[in-house]
This record gives structure tokens, sequence and C-alpha cells, in this order.
């Protein structure tokens, strides 16, 4: 879907190349605009600073290669070139550092907090576990005191997901102190499970796991519940419960968030929605159909599929990729959020 801030990025661009077109000054001058506008499209874009970096580095290769054909002219001027991208991913470089220092200055949790945050979905295969335990591991490194419970007790995955072993939830549901149960992984506390036949059909399961999500409220400022995908468990939510929904942004993804967000209305406080494995999302025409706010749009990222392979959170692995700054991003929302409900 094409948004209307992209439109305005396009015509910019589109104007830019007009103007470089019709240029008819100095070379130096022309190629100096154009690396100058190369970094300030960086910067709006968010384009990784290691490109320019590399595409350096290749040209002081191609320099020397022609130097070796003694095409010495052309040689020189592959060497400016050079020269511009390396100015440009030293100066992105820079601005990176200062935007990450001055976020590392502004927000710094204050208040004590305790909230219960459910992580729903509408289908399986959308990324809820991959949103559920990165945000648990990003709460952790603001320096709340998180616990993940894995809710999905036909198909558990949050052991997986963070690496460590399966058992927990179903030995406290069996009589286990909730606090040896507990793994300890990625500065946050986990209670993976083992799958557990027929759970949410048996009352005694259903009130057991209400008294351990309480439990946890109580001794943790912040406890994720991942829950199975549709509205299976979802009858355990009541209203001290935040829930986000994930979807994708195919419309039967999209459909099937509705259908999850129209059965938990009335019965907790849903907060918004999370677009995963989006590139490029009209977000004002999702909110207006789906009557909901977009709390974060998750770009499509091939090392997510790598980290699960690896049973590591990719906010773990890869902290600087966008991926993992929306979801950095998102924790702190949630979490100014709540410290100014409290």
């Amino acid at each position: 879907m094409f948004t209307r801030e992209n439109l305005v990025k396009v015509l910019v661009v589109v104007a830019f190349l007009a103007f470089i077109l019709k240029y008819r000054g100095n070379e130096e001058v022309r190629t100096l605009l154009i690396f100058i506008f190369y970094f300030f499209a960086s910067i709006i874009y968010k384009i990784d600073s290691r490109y320019p970096i590399l595409a350096a580095i290749g040209s002081l290769i191609l320099a020397a290669i022609l130097l070796a054909q003694n095409k010495e002219n052309l040689a020189n001027k592959v060497a400016i070139y050079a020269y511009y991208f390396l100015v440009v991913g030293v100066l992105l470089n820079l601005v990176e550092y200062i935007r990450e220092s001055r976020k590392k200055e502004e927000f710094k949790p204050t208040k004590k907090i305790k909230r219960v945050l459910a992580i729903v979905s509408g289908k399986g295969g959308v990324g809820k576990t991959t949103l559920a335990t990165n945000l648990a591991v990003a709460f952790s490194k603001l320096g709340k005191r998180t616990l993940i419970i894995d809710l999905d007790l036909s198909m558990p995955n949050v052991d997986i997901a963070m690496g460590v072993d399966s058992r927990g939830l179903n030995e406290v549901i069996n009589g286990r102190d909730l606090k040896d149960a507990i793994k300890r992984k990625h500065k946050c506390d986990i209670l993976p499970t083992l799958p557990i036949k027929d759970a949410y059909k048996r009352i005694e399961i259903r009130e057991k796991i209400k008294e351990i999500v309480e439990k946890a409220r109580e001794d943790y400022e912040i406890t994720v519940l991942d829950f199975p995908p549709g509205v299976e468990g979802l009858d355990i939510i009541d209203d001290n419960v935040d829930v986000i929904i994930v979807a994708n942004p195919e419309k039967m993804s999209l459909v099937d968030a509705y259908n999850v967000k129209k059965f938990l209305e009335n019965k907790a406080n849903v907060l918004g929605l999370v677009i995963n494995r989006a590139n490029g999302v009209d977000i004002d025409s999702i909110e207006e159909k789906l009557e909901i706010p977009v709390l974060a749009v998750l770009p499509e990222e091939r090392k997510v599929a790598e980290c699960l392979e690896e049973e590591v959170p990719i906010a773990v692995k890869y902290q600087d990729i966008e991926f993992s700054k929306e979801i950095a991003d998102l924790a702190e929302f949630l979490i100014k959020y709540w410290e100014d409900k409290s």
C-alpha cells in the first residue's frame, strides 16, 4: 500500500532528479549536490550507514583497477566518489550515535508498575511469539523486572525462541512453586511449557492459569503472556490485562485480527495492533477499517528465521537493525503509557 508520506518522498526524489538532469553547472558541484542529497535521503529513509562505507571500499578497489589499466582520469573520478561515500558513511554513523545517545538520555523508567500484557493473534504464523519474546527482552533491558509465560498450550514455542528448557508452566499447574519453575535468560524470566492436551477445555486448568498470572502480577513489573492463535484461551483475560494483537498486512490476517478485537471488546484493554512482515503499509487505512490504533510496523526481516534457528531473540543478536529498533521503541512507548497511568 502506498502512503501519503511515501508519495511526498517520491515527489521530492523526482524533483531533485529533474533538477540534476537540467543542471548545467560545474561537474564537481553536481557531484557534491548528489551526495548531499544522498546523505539527507539516508537520514530520512534510515539507510544503514554501512552501505555507503561498503560503496567507498568498492569504489577504491575499482579506482585501483582503472589506475592499473592507465585510465588515470576515470580512476580519479571514481576515487572522488569513494571519498564522498566515505564522508556520507561517517556522517551517518555520527547521526546514529547521536540519536541513540539522546534516546538513552531521554528515556529512563522512573515508576514501579504492575502490568500484564497479552500478545494475541487471529491466526498462527504471523510472528506473535517473536513479538512476545523480543518485547520481554526489551522490557528487561529497560530495567523492568519481566516474566514471559507461554500460554500456547497446544503448540508452545517460547522455549525455542528463548533457548531454554521446555518444562515450566505445566509443572506449576501440577503443584510446583512458581519461582522454582522459572528459567532466566537474556536478563528476562521465562515460564515455558510442554504441550497440555485440551488445556483450555478443562476448568481446573483455566483457573490455575489465572492464579499463576495473578501471582506473576504481584512478583513482576511486567508479565507478558504469549497466547495461542485465535480465541482459544482468551476467556482467562479480564479487564486488568492489556492486549496487543499481531497481524500481517494481508487482508485475511487483518480480518482475523479484527475478529479477535471484537471478541475481546468489554473483556480486556486492547491497546492496539502490531503489523509484522510489512514493507510499506497504509496505516491510516488499516486503523480506519479495523477501528484500532497501529502501535508498530515491523519490517520483513530474514534474520528473524536465522535467530529462531539459533534459539536467540533477534533483539539480542541484532540490536541495531530496524526490526529490533521498532521493538525497542514499542517497549519504551508501552512503559511510558503505563507509567503515566500509574
